[in-house]
């Protein structure tokens, strides 16, 4: 019966499934939109060869590509996630009281209310570089060329606000978060270290002091260092502990008669399993980095007029390294 209702718990939706199930659905909407961006862009206007949409089905897209930011945003969620209950040792029960509803409301409201405003407003255009459709040329025909109507684009302005700022943030929280994450358990490896020398010091005193011709069979309380870590598999939280302990060996003293020599004993795995902590950490920052920087940097020479659609050949590279990696 103990067994059976370990598995249950085990089973249950805790909050790190329950985020990355979210995360997951959002995924599938932005790998949809861009699935369906080389054919929904405006046939007459686009020079897509398989462009068959219009000005409708191209609102619709960049309405998909906006709400589709609540994957990026709860990648945001997973991080806070992980610092709070590794870091700050926050329970499973807490995290998901306090902070769980409050995330999926952020992560979940921001992407809609501003994917449904702009479809409204119609700021959703094909884009200048690249396929599909997003913030683009608002309002429409803006600009102070002769062929264009004078009136200030605010295309840029409003494509900081729906994705650019909210990246830039993403980004830092990410950042800040697992590098808070790497110097605790730094912290907590070389805890450890100094218990092991303070065990080893110790010990040697112990056997110093033993009468000769006793067997030494003293032994020293083990110190440990707890670490909460939640690893997001198996159990809700799994507690990560560095035992230092001390054992005794039978080793001839100088006189020949039998002494204790103590030796130090980690758990065995744990430390090991700690730095894969950090490691994870800085794993985690680079895949989001690599994933998303590409198109970041193509919508920066887009909003800032470094490039224009007739030079999509020269960032083509760009292109091709967006269009591999987003999708990831």
């Amino acid at each position: 019966r103990k067994k059976k209702s370990r598995t249950n718990t085990n089973k249950e939706m805790n909050a790190y499934r329950r985020i990355l199930a979210v995360m997951s659905l959002w995924d599938i909407v932005f790998t949809i939109q861009i699935v369906l961006q080389a054919f929904l862009v405006p046939q007459e206007t686009s020079q897509a060869i398989w462009a068959m949409g219009n000005d409708q089905s191209c609102s619709a897209l960049g309405f998909l590509n906006q709400i589709g930011f609540a994957a990026f945003f709860y990648n945001g969620a997973l991080s806070i996630y992980y610092v709070l209950t590794i870091r700050w040792g926050f329970s499973e029960e807490r995290f998901s009281k306090r902070v769980e509803p409050l995330l999926h409301l952020i992560c979940n409201l921001y992407p809609l209310i501003t994917a449904v405003i702009g479809a409204v407003v119609g700021v959703y255009r094909e884009n200048e570089i690249g396929p599909g459709c997003w913030v683009n040329n608002y309002p429409e025909n803006c600009g102070t060329d002769p062929t264009e109507t004078g009136e200030e684009c605010l295309s840029v302005l409003i494509a900081w606000i729906f994705g650019g700022i909210p990246m830039v943030l993403l980004l830092t929280v990410v950042t800040i978060n697992n590098i808070l994450i790497y110097l605790h358990v730094r912290q907590t490896i070389q805890k450890s270290q100094r218990f092991s020398n303070m065990a080893t010091s110790t010990a040697t005193s112990t056997r110093s002091s033993t009468t000769t011709g006793s067997s030494g069979s003293g032994r020293l309380s083990s110190m440990c260092i707890r670490c909460s870590v939640s690893w997001g598999t198996g159990a809700t939280k799994d507690e990560v502990t560095t035992t230092v302990a001390t054992s005794t060996t039978t080793t001839p003293n100088s006189d020949g008669k039998a002494g204790a020599t103590p030796t130090v004993n980690f758990a065995p795995g744990q430390e090991k399993r700690i730095r894969a902590v950090a490691t994870q950490a800085f794993l985690y920052v680079g895949a989001l980095v690599l994933s998303q920087g590409w198109i970041m940097m193509i919508k920066v020479i887009e909003g800032m007029s470094l490039a224009t659609a007739s030079q999509d050949d020269k960032l083509y590279p760009l292109l091709v390294l967006a269009h591999i990696f987003v999708p990831l």
